[in-house]
């Protein structure tokens, strides 16, 4: 996966596009939809108050306090069936288009990572700069690492340093974790 030469033709941006957006899609919806049936079964009473998303996270902290807790739930139960045991094949078949769009090797975000394989992947590319991992899910953290040693990431309570409000993991390598709120990334990380 190396940035194209110049004997290589290069893809519109309307199929880089493409190619970005079916990746996107195809890695985010199915854990954006189980949170959003999950989320859908736990309706609130006709007394209970709704939080306004436009009023920012502090506007009901007990809601925000809460919003990790069915993932974790699900985690210390092995309720994780939504994980592959390979490299997602959208993936695989258009990152060298992807990369081939990038003047510097890039940096990659990988959300709700859980356990994916997908990390160890990218950070295996010779041309990927740096790839950072985010959870709420210490447990899920945690057993990204042991599945994954040789990568050096130590996911243990003191392991990791402190980033704002997230606990930041790495071993040294070009990949690290983050455990903390999807929501209270910032520049930080």
């Amino acid at each position: 996966f190396l940035p194209p030469d110049e004997g290589q033709p290069e893809l519109s941006r309307r199929a880089a596009a493409a190619a970005t957006m079916r990746l996107l899609f195809s890695l985010l919806l199915p854990p954006l939809v189980a949170a959003l049936l999950a989320s859908s079964e736990s309706a609130p009473d006709d007394g209970e108050k709704i939080c306004d998303a436009s009023a920012g996270p502090d506007a009901c902290p007990e809601k925000v306090a809460g919003r990790l807790d069915m993932w974790r739930d699900r985690w210390a139960h092995n309720m994780t069936g939504w994980h592959k045991t390979e490299v997602h094949h959208v993936l695989r078949e258009h990152l060298p288009q992807l990369l081939s769009f990038t003047p510097h090797p890039p940096r990659i975000f990988v959300p709700l990572c859980g356990k994916t394989t997908d990390m160890a992947f990218l950070a295996g590319i010779e041309y990927v700069g740096e790839v950072l991992g985010l959870d709420g899910v210490r447990a899920a953290l945690a057993t990204f690492s042991e599945e994954n040693p040789d990568l050096g990431i130590d996911v243990r309570d003191g392991g990791g340093e402190e980033a704002g409000r997230l606990v930041r993991y790495g071993g040294g390598g070009k990949l690290s974790l983050l455990e903390g709120d999807f929501f209270e990334v910032d520049a930080v990380a």
